[in-house]
């Protein structure tokens, strides 16, 4: 067998064909879970910013002033505060006496 010199795109390329080649139905499979595996991250961030934004929303809305958050220390910038807050009392509403 006579050893050729080719770059590495082209390697890469040739070894991609053959691969379709041989199994397209798996890359196929590879490639889709590959993308799906890719995206979980960004929604899981994205569902984490919804969450924080609903609970900065019910903390804005509430004209009672809250105790400072526990978790201040912790945390930069108070994101999680919200949404503590939001977990552990309910609604705004909920905190009126009168």
């Amino acid at each position: 067998m006579q050893i050729i010199e080719i770059s590495p795109f082209q390697a890469f390329r040739r070894s991609v064909v053959t691969v379709m080649q041989v199994v397209p139905k798996e890359l196929r499979y590879v490639a889709i879970l590959t993308l799906v595996g890719g995206a979980g991250p960004a929604i899981a961030i994205w569902l984490n910013k919804l969450i924080i934004d609903e609970g900065d929303k019910e903390n804005k809305q509430c004209p009672i002033p809250h105790a400072p958050c526990p978790m201040s220390n912790f945390y930069s910038g108070n994101l999680y505060c919200p949404t503590i807050r939001l977990a552990n009392s309910g609604t705004c509403a909920s905190n009126f006496s009168g």
